[in-house]
């Protein structure tokens, strides 16, 4: 029987799962997982599910996470205090940032800026900027942090601390502790749900999963789970179901979010399940077999698996990311630009392989220049049963109204009005160089302001 005291020896055995993902979209879409045993990353490509390369990292790589615009995969490696920084356009390593100690799971913040790395021995979280690839902070939180999931809104970030029981809130405007939560005796791996109003944990030795309300922090529900070793879990994008991995009896369980109750079948994968994550589209679910060193491939309309795929040794963590898409017809009108605001008017087509945009799910970020602004998955609001769409609210300090309309009933054209209270563009070179990201979908294009 695999314990904790075997586990730490080899590194715990847990799993990485955590996921930002541009979502809804079938485009072709990428699995990364760290292979601790072999010191690789393998790349699968979900279309064909077959392995498309295998990335040399640092010493027993462990969490995964990937970046808001796919760009980027994070591979903390446990054993030399190191996170791996993939480049996705050429799955090569493009930077090594030293963080120290034994790197676990780690998170990234939903504007893509900020990486938070928990250090398993050394009791605090590494706050990562994005942009310098550079350690800013590092918060004490509770005994041996394993895992870090944050809100869709990025205002908090929750670290489970396997030793001492406890959920470590982080306020990460402050980066400090703002809370404790007493949850469960040994919190493993953490997802916050799409919507943000649930915080999901497993309990590696009580077989558990625990469920804490984000609005109150308090537990709502303690969910046991059959099997031996609860490790990772998936929370569906429609908010509806869990899928909950059980290292010790080879299975997936599906979790009922409304009732909290397990709900069939129990799946059968490979042998000792860890990381697990959904394809952007939600019709696929992938699993990392540590003992077999195999990916299983679930189907989620039938929960059977379709597939088997061979990686590296002792696969830990799995994250995808979706591959950008370019819109078939990009254009902006010139843009008017004051001291205090500036406004930005567009249009864009979907090019051919979107199946469409959803930015209620995902982020939207808009670049002009040196200036970028995230709003993240799950503020924007639709509009009735159209494919409208509206934010209003504040990012980053800036007053911001984003009204984005379907110009045909199909949804693939669309019109876009931005307005930006507080910034100053007018030091920026002209014409100028801007982007609009929406999920996996992009476009750029140089305009001139006025």
């Amino acid at each position: 029987m695999f314990t904790r005291v075997t586990s730490t020896a080899l590194r715990v055995l847990t799993l990485s799962l955590l996921l930002v993902v541009a979502g809804y979209l079938n485009a072709q879409t990428n699995a990364y997982v760290p292979n601790q045993s072999s010191g690789t990353v393998s790349v699968i490509n979900t279309a064909t599910n077959t392995v498309t390369a295998n990335i040399t990292v640092g010493g027993s790589p462990d969490g995964v996470v990937v970046s808001p615009d796919g760009a980027s995969v994070y591979v903390t490696n446990f054993n030399d205090g190191t996170v791996s920084v993939i480049d996705t356009a050429t799955n090569t390593v493009a930077a090594t940032i030293a963080v120290g100690g034994a790197p676990a799971h780690p998170a990234i913040s939903p504007d893509g800026t900020t990486l938070y790395v928990p250090d398993e021995f050394g009791n605090t979280v590494a706050v990562v900027d994005t942009a310098t690839n550079t350690v800013t902070a590092a918060i004490t939180v509770g005994f041996g942090p394993i895992s870090v999931s944050v809100l869709p809104d990025g205002t908090r970030a929750y670290v489970g601390n396997f030793f001492d029981g406890t959920i470590s809130v982080v306020d990460t405007a402050t980066n400090t502790v703002i809370t404790s939560i007493v949850a469960t005796t040994f919190p493993t791996i953490m997802h916050v749900t799409p919507d943000g109003t649930r915080l999901y944990i497993t309990d590696e030795f009580l077989n558990q999963v625990v469920a804490i309300d984000t609005a109150t922090n308090l537990v709502v529900a303690t969910i046991s789970i059959g099997g031996e070793e609860v490790f990772g879990l998936a929370p569906t994008r429609d908010n509806k179901l869990l899928y909950v991995g059980t290292f010790g009896s080879n299975s997936v369980s599906i979790i009922d979010r409304a009732t909290n109750t397990i709900v069939p079948p129990l799946i059968t994968v490979g042998t000792n399940p860890l990381g697990m994550e959904f394809t952007p589209d939600g019709a696929f679910l992938y699993v990392a077999n540590f003992g077999d060193s195999t990916v299983s491939v679930i189907n989620t309309k039938t929960n059977g698996v379709v597939a088997t795929i061979p990686v590296g040794g002792g696969p830990v963590g799995l994250d995808i990311t979706a591959l950008s898409i370019p819109f078939a017809k990009f254009n902006i009108n010139p843009l008017v630009v004051t001291p205090h605001d500036f406004l930005e008017v567009g249009s864009f087509t979907l090019g051919a392989s979107s199946k469409g945009i959803d930015p209620v799910h995902t982020p939207v970020k808009l670049t002009v220049g040196t200036f970028s602004l995230t709003i993240p998955a799950g503020k924007f609001q639709k509009i009735g049963n159209s494919n409208n769409y509206i934010f209003q609210g504040t990012v980053r300090g800036f007053s911001v109204q984003f009204i984005l309309t379907a110009d045909s009933f199909n949804g693939r054209s669309f019109s876009y009005l931005v307005n930006v209270h507080g910034a100053d563009l007018r030091s920026q070179p002209n014409p100028v160089k801007a982007t609009l990201t929406i999920g996996n979908n992009a476009g750029a294009t140089k305009v001139r302001y006025f």
